[in-house]
């Protein structure tokens, strides 16, 4: 008994191992991680896709992703879903193999996601249930003697529990719209995708990352938005005196009750609207790993949104201790 149960820890040691650092086989080839997120968040996989493409240096470039079905005659061949990007692509000189490996990573990531969007686009998809009735594909780059290019099949992957927020920012995935658009019975509507406005404002548009993340510097009055992704430790010296600042759509429910948290307060902030899916809007999302408004900086500090969130305090989760009940308006 006592040595199967030090089998499965070792087990379990090593698979965790394998998972976060990747495997080699025997010719010393990099295996790509078997990894997919359980519940992947469309808004941030498309704000990243917008970063990763739009603030590339060197113009990172998506690859089509597909899926088909393994049992259903109709549904046999390739069917295209959207399109995907990877962080880190844009440098020069990488190899194929490096290309590859890290494009399929991204799809395999994004699994849960593409293959929703997959039923969403096809209605005849819905008949196809289990996982292992279902193909992911993407189309890999030219270049490499090993394998002609073309549409790949890759590997199915099992959702995992190790991969964070901070691993899915850096990919992305844009859904295609539905090719022909048309309208409910009374001709009110059309059917819609959350990919439908990006794609009708041309998708992904170039911009320069450093005036971005330079313009988001002096709006928040800090530097520490430079910091590295994830490092969201909030310091414990912020004090009255420190500015707060809102970064927030027109329109968001979670930013008017952060304001009148500060109104009720007659503390002093600054109200800064930003577009969805606009530059300013993807650099947040890659720089502190959210895409959820508002936005909420004090004297510099990303303290997240609103309310409490994970390792966030949030305004609610500091206000008092900062500027106290008593300032709390009779």
């Amino acid at each position: 008994m006592q040595f199967g149960v030090v089998a499965c820890i070792i087990n379990f040691l090593f698979l965790s191992i394998s998972c976060v650092a990747g495997l080699t086989n025997s010719g010393g080839e990099s295996i790509v991680p078997r990894r997919s997120y359980r519940n992947p968040c469309p808004r941030r996989q498309l704000l990243c896709y917008l970063g990763h493409i739009g603030g590339s240096k060197n113009n990172n470039e998506a690859t089509e992703v597909y899926v088909r079905s393994k049992i259903d005659n109709d549904q046999k061949n390739w069917q295209k879903v959207g399109k995907i990007v990877a962080a880190g692509l844009e440098k020069e000189n990488l190899s194929t193999t490096k290309i590859r490996s890290t494009m399929i990573r991204a799809a395999q990531y994004q699994q849960r996601l593409i293959v929703e969007h997959w039923r969403r686009l096809y209605s005849t998809t819905r008949k196809v249930r289990g996982d292992d009735e279902i193909e992911l594909g993407i189309l890999l780059p030219e270049g490499s003697s090993s394998s002609s290019s073309g549409i790949k099949a890759i590997e199915w992957a099992l959702p995992d529990d190790f991969l964070t927020r901070l691993d899915m920012i850096q990919c992305g995935f844009a859904g295609n719209d539905y090719d022909d658009v048309t309208t409910t019975a009374d001709g009110s509507r059309k059917k819609r995708t959350i990919y439908s406005d990006f794609w009708a404002n041309n998708g992904a548009k170039r911009y320069d990352r450093k005036s971005i993340r330079t313009e988001v510097n002096k709006i928040v009055v800090g530097t520490k938005t430079e910091q590295e992704i994830g490092n969201t430790d909030v310091s414990t010296t912020l004090t009255q005196d420190d500015e707060v600042v809102i970064l927030a759509w027109k329109n968001c429910g979670y930013a008017r009750k952060a304001r009148k948290l500060l109104q009720d307060r007659n503390i002093e902030y600054t109200d800064v609207v930003i577009d969805k899916y606009s530059p300013i809007h993807a650099e947040l999302t890659l720089m502190t790993g959210r895409t959820s408004v508002p936005y909420i900086y004090v004297g510099g500090e990303f303290i997240g949104g609103c309310n409490p969130d994970g390792e966030l305090s949030g305004l609610v989760g500091i206000i008092d201790d900062i500027w106290g009940a008593t300032t709390l308006q009779q």
